[in-house]
Order: structure tokens, then C-alpha cells, then sequence
């Protein structure tokens, strides 16, 4: 076996395993991400900046995805923002990746049962 390889294994066969989050590190993790979420998106697009360009409504309908996977209520004003944004721009995006990204939002928050068929919040 070559030095190198030896040496790996060693390395990771002496690594001690890392401890396992517990449920309240994981909800707290995910209550921290929510609030930057909310934050950064609480017009609905979100910022528009240098790192945005290109993006278009993606960012906004990857936020929503996030925001409805971490049972965020319908009521949420933040969520409503989102799906008006992603609802009103999703006709005008050209990219294939950010509208796959809006079909994927608008289908998690039908699932979520957050909105009808008929494409208002359901209250």
C-alpha cells in the first residue's frame, strides 16, 4: 500500500467520531434560518444585488421551498410575499433552473395544502 494512502487510513481509523446534534441544536438551526430567510426575502424577490443578477426569481422560490419545508404557516406575511413574487414572475423567467424552482415552490405549497388550486392562500 502506498504511503499516502496508508497515512489516510490511519487519519481516519484515529479520528474520533463526531457527537450527533440534538433535536433542540437541529430545531434551533432551523429557527436561525428561517429568521434569515425572512429577513432577506420579507419584500418577496428579495435584494436585488451584483450576486443576484441572472438569478431572477429563483432565490425568492428557493427561499419559499425552505420556508414551506420548515412549516412555515400560510399566514406567514413573508410566505405570501414569496408566492405573490414567484406567482407574478415565474411567467416572465426564461431560465430553466429558476423555473423549475418556481413550479417546485408553488407544487410544495399546494402539498403543504398553504394554497388551493386555484391559486389563492387558503386562510
Amino acid at each position: 500500500m502506498p504511503p499516502f494512502v496508508r497515512a489516510v487510513v490511519v487519519l481516519v481509523l484515529a479520528a474520533p467520531a463526531a457527537a450527533a446534534a440534538t433535536p433542540e441544536q437541529i430545531d434551533a438551526a432551523i429557527a436561525k434560518g428561517v429568521a434569515a430567510l425572512k429577513a432577506r426575502f420579507k419584500d418577496g424577490a428579495g435584494p436585488v444585488n451584483a450576486n443576484a443578477a441572472g438569478h431572477g426569481i429563483g432565490p425568492a422560490a428557493l427561499a419559499g421551498i425552505a420556508l414551506v419545508e420548515a412549516k412555515v404557516p400560510a399566514a406567514d406575511p413573508v410566505l405570501k410575499a414569496i408566492a405573490a413574487s414567484v406567482r407574478d414572475q415565474a411567467y416572465r423567467e426564461a431560465n430553466t433552473y429558476q423555473v423549475s424552482l418556481c413550479l417546485i415552490f408553488l407544487d410544495r405549497l399546494e402539498a403543504a395544502g398553504l394554497v388551493s388550486r386555484r391559486r389563492s392562500p387558503v386562510d
